[in-house]
């Protein structure tokens, strides 16, 4: 029987700020977030509301301060860090991403225990599935009596939640190679800035899979349907090197769900890359750069 954990009061979200003019012209003079007005619209209005200028801001530098370092520009390195700390740092990131989960009234993990239960892989009466929340903002499946779950993140903000970054991470607590049942990466793989380092989180989640295990991948609408890299056929044909089959898509205003299971527990580790280099899938001024890059 998994551990039990007690749900921590919720605290009231507090509003979240836009960054402030300055920050946002110097973001956009270096090129960081030329696109993040026309992704942060809200649904019917002119205006971006504050908490999405500011995750569309903090994703852009942190992608573009992830290409300074990999070229070895020490002053754009600065540079970046120095707006990412005027953003508010990961801690104001995270307000604001809890802020648009209140706002759109989407909480992921909802949706997947209906979809567990829908695809039979509910476990029978008196047992747990043992999961993995990878970017917990909330301890979200301590009151499931048939979910055993460990939430973790790069930077915790409720008790309950193990701080780890997840390359980092080993769950030396449970016992056996692959101890996870499921795997939930609910608007995770996007947050990482490599492609290659999301494919390598990616592969990491089959390597903590049990042999038939659930892996959730929600990702923004956006990196699947207007990416220069990325289409619904590409990220399939990503999945398959993996060793992973689609059970389940669907997509919503604004994001888009995968449930998988792992149904070849070895082939992750060395796919065939060839077919995975980042070629052009859409041409056109107003794509993103997404994409998913398999490693080594």
């Amino acid at each position: 029987m998994g551990r039990r954990r007690k749900l921590s009061s919720k605290k009231p979200v507090t509003a979240v700020k836009a960054p402030s003019a300055a920050t946002v012209a110097a973001l956009t003079a270096s090129g960081a977030i030329a696109a993040a007005p026309a992704a942060a619209k809200s649904k019917g209005k002119g205006r971006p509301k504050p908490h999405a200028v500011l995750i569309a801001a903090f994703h852009a530098a942190n992608k573009q301060l992830e290409a300074a370092r990999k070229r070895g520009d020490a002053s754009a390195v600065a540079a970046l860090e120095r707006q990412l700390h005027e953003l508010g740092g990961i801690e104001r990131y995270q307000r604001a991403s809890v802020k648009g989960e209140d706002l759109r009234s989407t909480n992921t993990s909802k949706w997947l225990l209906k979809k567990l239960a829908t695809l039979g892989r509910q476990p029978p009466a008196g047992e747990q599935l043992v999961l993995l929340d990878v970017g917990a903002l909330r301890v979200n499946y301590a009151r499931v009596g048939w979910i055993d779950a460990d939430p973790i993140d790069l930077n915790a903000q409720a008790s309950g939640i193990t701080q780890v970054d997840f390359f980092d991470y080993t769950p030396r607590h449970r016992p056996g190679r692959r101890p996870y049942d499921v795997v939930s990466l609910s608007l995770v793989v996007n947050f990482v800035p490599d492609p290659k380092r999301r494919g390598e989180m990616l592969r990491r989640c089959c390597g903590l899979l049990k042999p038939s295990g659930t892996l959730f991948v929600v990702l923004p609408r956006a990196c699947v349907e207007n990416s220069r890299y990325v289409t619904d056929e590409s990220i399939r044909e990503v999945f398959v090197a993996l060793g992973l089959t689609v059970l389940l898509q669907h997509t919503s205003a604004k994001l888009a769900y995968y449930v998988l299971s792992l149904e070849n527990a070895n082939q992750h580790r060395a796919p065939d890359r060839a077919p995975f280099k980042r070629r052009l899938l859409r041409a056109g001024g107003a794509r993103n750069n997404f994409s998913i890059g398999l490693p080594d």
